[in-house]
């Protein structure tokens, strides 16, 4: 017979962790459902099998495996209606799980009170969870706390502009106009067109040179649509023109390629070196490029 108490094991004869297939010894941390209590002791639960292992092996089994490792059932995310106690003890493991299920006041217990047991690592797991899942409290709970690096909030915000979280990505930007650029350039290239609007200068226009590139960017990521967005901004020139009808034929979009024909205002010799660019097998793009004369 097991005991189980705190996380501890106590037995005459040790047990295999089934994972590493070592003994589990009675000084070392292991997770399991405490059945007395209905609620994780130091613990976690796979489905609904209660078996025993050690914590580290758990941990790193959770990390990349979504089953038991013994018995193979699927591995539920911890459901809404388990006690939040019991995700106060899982570490990294309940870590990232208060973050997805944007939890507050389990991340926030886990936190306090398991801090010298978790990594670096362990808080940016759970960081890009919450970021992921667009859960703007837990990512502020992170950002207030200090508990991750500038590089890594410059990443979880490239996801953001990516995804296109408004909120969570302001959030991450702050203050730092390096931060807000980068998150246009991801905003355009992903076409994610409120963002892209809401991070555009609120006073004065682009420059020149960065107004092109978010038109390269935006052909790039084939968004018509943020395209049609740029080309209608103030700062559009026919320079600006002829660079979207070059790069939107190098890249081979025939439907760019017409949008900014129908635009106007293209120049003889952009045309030309449009022209030139066109691959021999794409007709489509010639046609449009040659339907009205030199």
């Amino acid at each position: 017979m097991i005991e189980i108490k705190q996380g501890n094991i106590m037995s005459s004869s040790n047990p295999i962790c089934s994972i590493c297939s070592l003994e589990m010894l009675s000084d070392q941390p292991l997770r399991m459902l405490c059945p007395e209590t209905d609620s994780l002791v130091n613990a976690v639960v796979l489905g609904s099998a209660k078996h025993i292992f050690h914590s580290t092996c758990v941990d790193s089994w959770i990390g990349s495996h979504h089953s038991c490792p013994l018995c193979r059932r699927e591995i539920s995310v911890l459901p809404h209606e388990m006690d939040l106690r019991s995700l106060y003890n899982l570490g990294e493991f309940g870590l990232v799980q208060a973050a997805t299920l944007s939890h507050l006041g389990a991340l926030c217990r886990i936190l306090d009170i398991e801090s010298e047991f978790l990594s670096k690592e362990s808080y940016n797991k759970a960081f890009f969870a919450a970021v992921k899942q667009n859960h703007l409290t837990i990512v502020k709970e992170f950002l207030d706390r200090d508990l991750i690096s500038r590089n890594d909030k410059c990443q979880a915000m490239m996801l953001a502009a990516s995804l296109g979280f408004i909120e969570t990505t302001s959030l991450l930007i702050g203050e730092d106009h390096i931060f807000r650029r980068i998150a246009l350039n991801h905003a355009v290239g992903y076409n994610k067109c409120d963002l892209a609007t809401s991070l555009f200068p609120k006073e004065g226009p682009i420059e020149s040179h960065y107004f092109n590139s978010l038109i390269i960017i935006s052909i790039e990521g084939k968004g018509l649509e943020i395209l049609s967005i740029l080309l209608s901004r103030s700062e559009v020139t026919s320079f600006s023109r002829g660079i979207a009808l070059i790069h939107s034929v190098i890249e081979g979009h025939v439907e760019m390629v017409n949008f900014v024909l129908s635009k106007g205002d293209i120049s003889d010799d952009d045309r030309r070196i449009a022209i030139t660019n066109v691959k021999p097998e794409r007709t489509d793009i010639l046609a449009a490029l040659t339907s009205t004369s030199l």
